[in-house]
């Protein structure tokens, strides 16, 4: 992840308000990756609504 996000988490001023969402993206897009790949929301109509509904209570 730091790697990938070096340049928005370069400047110190920039850091402190910059990780939050870094952060929340990072832990958002991992979590996402694990929930496919243990099928909880499987690729069919169902399985798009029960995601889309998931992803509307995050916020």
């Amino acid at each position: 992840m730091l790697a990938r996000r070096a340049a928005e988490l370069a400047c110190e001023d920039a850091r402190a308000e910059a990780i939050g969402p870094v952060l929340r993206e990072e832990v958002g897009g991992a979590f996402a990756r694990i929930l496919a790949c243990t099928g909880v929301f499987k690729c069919d109509a169902s399985g798009r609504a029960g995601w889309d509904a998931f992803i509307k209570k995050l916020g």
